[in-house]
């Protein structure tokens, strides 16, 4: 058998539908040939797609890259045999033999490219190979070690049979089970401006949406240490290349207090509060600014979450969008538990997000939550007096991931 010429890439992915499995493979395609691994062939069986690089040495390359695509349950590289009992059990004895006389687990997995069950001769054929196959590996070694769960192995031997040649992985790996990326094919506005929108644009990407990053900032390095972690968290994901938006609120929020109902006692009252709320008050302001914003999405993400903000603010700013007629989604409100959250933020604290409003932690924010002088200072904040944005303020750039575009950027920002 000549298995290096036979050697593969099959991709399974969760969701079992044509939509999904196209999406995997047309994802899979410029993941690869983004990152200069050429195809011989691409193609699909049943539910699974199999790939076949120029270069099979580059099969590991390219399984570690391909890692990166969301709505996969398993991926692995392996070889094609033929569809023979003999020739299956043989080669997966051969593969794995040496691995699991070390005292590893392992797992069997086996599937078939059928897309129903209606072929009685498959299925048997399936469970019949399960069988003889744990039976042949307990006949060479009773040291070998097998496993119930794929999570707790230590090798997962996958074998998909398929209409004319049978698969069977040399390496084996659980995919990111997430409902793949721009699988709903619809666009989701998502305002970045902290650490706290940063988590509620990658629950939009994990959803199935497509993000449409819009980014704010008040000052410059801070929006270059946005845009550095911002680049790694994507740089983790199928996502080679993506457009952003970019707008500088400060001008907007120096001139809120001058517009501030009140008299100037009740001015400098303000003035002297906002230091330590201006992080709700420019939240506020990205919030109404979205509801008028010049770009036509008709769906907005709102990055609110009840262990950061009052729930009155929250009411507040849905409300904004109840008279437009934007569709608002709140990937936060209900996705994560106040452990999770923390560990969210954490994980953004040490790829380097420092909060640019003067708010250290969530906590700093959880004990003025419910401060009376903070709704009234709020509301006072005559946000109704700006004025829409303008498309001179705002500008856009397509940023490609890991190429250095980032550079480019900070130059023109």
């Amino acid at each position: 058998m000549h298995l290096d010429k036979d050697k593969i890439i099959v991709i399974e992915p969760v969701i079992k539908s044509t939509e999904s499995r196209d999406l995997i493979k047309e994802s899979a395609t410029i993941l690869l040939e983004s990152n200069d691994l050429k195809l011989q062939s691409v193609r699909t069986e049943g539910y699974f797609v199999i790939l076949r690089l120029s270069d099979t040495s580059q099969s590991v390359n390219a399984i570690n890259i391909l890692k990166k695509l969301s709505g996969v349950t398993f991926i692995f590289v392996g070889n094609s045999v033929e569809l023979d009992y003999n020739t299956i059990v043989d080669t997966v004895i051969s593969t794995y033999s040496n691995v699991l006389l070390n005292g590893e687990t392992y797992y069997l997995l086996v599937r078939s490219t059928a897309l129903t069950c209606e072929d009685g001769e498959s299925t048997v054929k399936k469970f019949d190979m399960e069988f003889h196959i744990h039976s042949e590996l307990s006949a060479k070694s009773g040291r070998f070690k097998r496993s119930e769960n794929d999570r707790e192995a230590d090798v997962i031997i996958y074998i998909l049979l398929g209409n004319n040649r049978c698969y069977i992985s040399k390496l084996a790996f659980k995919g990111k089970d997430l409902i793949p990326l721009d699988f709903l094919k619809d666009n989701v506005l998502c305002p970045i401006f902290d650490s706290i929108s940063l988590i509620s644009f990658l629950s939009v990407l994990k959803s199935g949406y497509n993000p449409v990053p819009f980014f704010f900032y008040l000052e410059k390095r801070s929006m270059k240490r946005m845009l550095k972690v911002f680049e790694t968290l994507i740089s983790d994901s199928s996502i080679t290349s993506i457009d952003i938006y970019i707008l500088s609120l400060e001008e907007y929020i120096s001139k809120l207090v001058q517009h501030s109902d009140g008299g100037d006692d009740n001015r400098e009252k303000i003035i002297e509060k906002s230091k330590r709320y201006l992080w709700l008050i420019f939240l506020k302001t990205i919030i109404k600014n979205l509801d008028e914003t010049i770009l036509h999405f008709s769906k907005v993400s709102l990055p609110l979450t009840p262990y950061a903000h009052p729930p009155w603010f929250i009411k507040e700013l849905i409300t904004i969008f109840e008279r437009s007629k934007k569709i608002t989604l709140t990937p936060l409100l209900f996705n994560y538990s106040n452990h999770e959250f923390e560990i969210q933020i954490s994980r953004l604290a040490k790829l380097g997000m420092v909060p640019e409003l003067g708010v250290d932690n969530l906590k700093q924010i959880e004990d003025e939550l419910y401060n009376e002088d903070l709704e009234i200072l709020i509301k006072e904040i005559a946000i109704d007096h700006l004025h829409p944005l303008s498309s001179k303020y705002l500008k856009k750039y397509t940023l490609r991931v890991g190429e250095d575009y980032l550079f480019d950027i900070f130059d023109s920002i």
